[in-house]
């Protein structure tokens, strides 16, 4: 929205306006987003210390299912795209476990 209405604005000689604008809105978003973020990380880590396999697999189909419903008109490239972040993201350490994936010897710790 920023880049609609500061290209608006820029049209109409409002160009200094609309960067002050800009740079409010981000400062306070990014105040409020720390600050809440700050006072709800408690919260939040009890429950996700209680995630188990069924809970990240729910998340996994909610992600594949925002991508594919934000592509638009083309739910077959947002299908591919989905799955191209997703064979991404399996290569490397485990975040749970902490074990290497998808290398050519499995090493032990």
């Amino acid at each position: 929205m920023t880049t609609l209405d500061g290209y608006r604005m820029t049209e109409k000689g409002l160009a200094n306006e609309a960067l002050g604008y800009h740079l409010s809105a981000s400062v306070i978003g990014g105040l409020l987003g720390s600050l809440s973020l700050l006072f709800a990380t408690p919260f939040l880590t009890d429950v996700a210390l209680r995630f188990g396999p069924a809970e990240y697999f729910a998340l996994g189909v909610f992600g594949m299912t925002c991508v594919t419903g934000l592509t638009g008109t083309s739910i077959a490239r947002g299908v591919i795209t989905g799955c191209i972040g997703m064979l991404l993201a399996t290569v490397g350490i485990d975040s749970i476990s902490g074990m290497p994936r998808f290398t050519s010897a499995p090493e032990f710790f």
